[in-house]
């Protein structure tokens, strides 16, 4: 048997107590950062992309590791060391592991499983690039950056508040060809379309009308202003007859297609988006550019 030294438990007793003592504020505060961090980030709404949350919580893990590992560790006494170097080790190790799977292993787990069961080719194929709903999509890159615009617009209000400055400042900076194409608001269509958007006839006609006189005082003023369009820039509106089953934006190579309800929409019913994309001509481009098509021929040039 070891022989009993009088007070030895309550020394190692006592220095225990003080390393935990020590790395608690530490172990703590840093566990308490991370958690405050990631829960701000999950309870924000206006975060909803899951893998870019994910991607911000590893970063964060890895920050605190580093933080652990090379600011912390080197001021705490020497005997609590080994301890601190091995929490900063376990969390530094999580945030790679998660950075390495969402970074690389995530798509290349994605890739394989499309390959497997052959979707793959088709996706690639027609050029689809997101499937969402309208609020999710990136609208910005989209026009900023176009030549040639086609916007077949059903109820435009929102778009015409939101979205057409943006096409207007691109046709400051580029030479652009505008077509859009709206409901005829006089039309016989307008009961129908009106009951599908859960307006009045007179309220849809009205919106409609005044969408188009914003999308001419717009232009008409830029090309009177100082920043005018660039030279050989144009904007065509029509009006055309009957009821559009959806809404459609062709932009360069781009394409949106956005669908509502299957009937009437409600208030805070979503709009699910559709976004194909593609340099090369594939057979939803052409069916796209063959409905613009069709409109030009039956939808004479209201204002231009």
């Amino acid at each position: 048997m070891w022989p009993h030294v009088p007070g030895s438990q309550a020394k190692l007793h006592t220095g225990t107590a003080s390393r935990a003592k020590e790395l608690a504020p530490l172990a703590n505060g840093t566990l308490r950062s991370i958690h405050r961090v990631t829960c701000c980030i999950f309870m924000q709404r206006r975060f909803p992309l899951s893998r870019a949350r994910a991607v911000i919580v590893a970063l964060l893990f890895v920050l605190a590791g580093v933080i652990v590992l090379f600011v912390v560790a080197p001021h705490v006494r020497q005997s609590s060391r080994p301890t601190v170097f091995e929490l900063g080790a376990v969390i530094l190790s999580i945030g790679l592991i998660s950075s390495a799977y969402e970074f690389y292993l995530r798509r290349a787990f994605t890739e394989e499983l499309l390959d497997a069961v052959g979707l793959a080719h088709e996706l690639k194929r027609v050029g689809i690039q997101q499937i969402c709903t309208d609020a999710e999509l990136d609208w910005t890159n989209l026009l900023e950056n176009g030549t040639a615009y086609g916007l077949l617009l059903l109820e435009p209000t929102a778009w015409v508040a939101q979205e057409w400055p943006r096409v207007m400042a691109a046709s400051r900076r580029r030479q652009t060809q505008i077509r859009i194409y709206l409901p005829d608001p006089g039309g016989d269509g307008m009961p129908a379309l009106a009951a599908r958007l859960a307006l009045q006839p007179e309220a849809l006609s009205q919106r409609i009308a005044d969408a188009e006189q914003e999308f001419e005082n717009a232009w008409k003023n830029a090309r009177d202003s100082k920043r005018q369009p660039v030279k050989g820039s144009s904007l065509e509106i029509r009006y055309f007859p009957g009821v559009p089953a959806f809404s459609m934006t062709v932009i360069d190579d781009a394409i949106v297609f956005l669908v509502g309800p299957a009937v009437e929409r409600e208030p805070a019913d979503p709009i699910l988006v559709f976004r194909f994309e593609r340099q090369e001509a594939t057979s939803i481009h052409e069916w796209a550019s063959g409905q613009l098509s069709r409109l030009d021929a039956i939808a004479p040039v209201y204002a231009g």
